[in-house]
């Protein structure tokens, strides 16, 4: 009987550690949710799909590794629980209300939209391969963090009211650069980008120092 009894606390054990701590029970409740028909999730294939396919209200480990796009447009206070969706190639989030956010783990990851938010600190450290950047609307002052981004191609960061420089000097692959609306902006940094960038928006600016 002991023997029995320890079996199942260990099976006990296995099974919740399959599960995926999410505790925000909006964000949850929408990857939970997420179906063909709502376009939360998509496959490896690209294809819409459902996250929790065996339908026990939870998110396995298994469930979470096999989505590669996440889209969400409710205000979210909490994305712990991300971190466990490693083949992630696109993350498509408009109005969340956290203030920090970071790709730890994500190492597929190529294409980030984080808009209309209240972000003010990004850490993409763990995902070196970013190709595409968007933070539309958000408080977000310094945008250092895109130097180690050799791969980038898009970024916008329009409608910004905190930034005052940027710099995309160390992004040889850059194409387009959007800046609109951000009215403290007075200085950007391209170095020898005039070869590689195709489009440049910075109506709304105080641009008065190009180099």
């Amino acid at each position: 009987m002991k023997n029995i009894l320890l079996l199942l606390l260990l099976l006990t054990g296995i099974v919740n550690g399959q599960i995926v701590n999410i505790p925000d029970a909006n964000f949850k409740a929408i990857l939970v949710a997420a179906d063909i028909s709502n376009n939360t999730a998509r496959d490896m294939n690209g294809n819409p799909t459902k996250i929790d396919i065996n339908s026990d209200g939870e998110i396995q480990n298994s469930e979470a590794e096999a989505i590669s796009y996440l889209g969400c447009f409710e205000p979210i206070a909490n994305v712990t629980g991300i971190e466990a969706f490693i083949n992630l190639e696109i993350i498509y989030f408009i109005g969340l209300s956290i203030t920090s956010f970071s790709t730890a783990g994500l190492t597929n990851l190529k294409d980030l939209t984080l808009a209309n938010g209240q972000l003010s600190s990004i850490d993409i450290s763990g995902s070196p391969n970013l190709e595409r950047l968007d933070f539309t609307e958000n408080p977000i002052s310094d945008f250092g963090f895109i130097s180690s981004l050799s791969n980038l191609k898009d970024l916008s960061v329009r409608n910004n009211s905190g930034i005052v420089t940027i710099d995309v000097s160390n992004n040889p692959n850059l194409r387009s650069l959007d800046t609109s609306n951000c009215p403290f902006l007075t200085s950007i940094n391209f170095g020898s980008l005039s070869t590689t960038l195709e489009y440049l928006y910075f109506e709304g600016c105080q641009i008065s120092e190009i180099k």
